[in-house]
């Protein structure tokens, strides 16, 4: 019997062991298939989830179109739209390169990190725009006063 050993010690690698003599044979009676039951609730349980605290979706929604502004604002600026054209140049020949047969992985991660440092120039320029922008500022003043009050609210 291939994969067998008979000679070797019962516990060795490649021997079988023989059914124990005193050993009750399988059970190879088929089954029924027990019928499917449906104990599974027909409703959903009840979730309390508070709806959106309106002055909070409101306050999102002016800080989301002052930041818009920034951003857009920031494309005239030579070294923040320099530092976006680095980001996807990296970003689109690392994925040209990991497309390509003769790549290194060396030179993936090359090109990654300079696009994660041309990444970080970016968001070090918008964060500085947003931090001198009185709009910005006072929509972040706005949201952060009404998410306040909606927990003190709730309480």
């Amino acid at each position: 019997m291939p994969g067998s050993n008979p000679g070797a010690p019962a516990n060795a690698p490649g021997a079988t062991a023989a059914p124990a003599a005193n050993a009750p044979a399988p059970d190879s009676t088929p089954t029924p298939s027990s019928p499917p039951t449906n104990d599974l609730p027909t409703t959903r349980p009840s979730t309390s989830v508070a709806p959106p605290d309106p002055e909070v979706v409101a306050a999102t929604a002016v800080l989301d179109d002052a930041v818009a502004k920034v951003k857009s604002a920031l494309m005239s600026n030579p070294d923040y739209a320099a530092a976006l054209a680095a980001k996807k140049a990296a970003r689109d020949e690392a994925a040209a390169l990991h497309d390509g047969e003769d790549s290194h992985a060396g030179d993936i991660v090359a090109i990654a990190h300079r696009g994660l440092e041309a990444g970080q120039k970016a968001t070090a320029i918008e964060r500085e725009a947003m931090a001198k922008d009185p709009a910005v500022t006072a929509a972040r003043a706005r949201l952060d006063a009404a998410i306040v009050a909606a927990r003190n609210s709730a309480k």
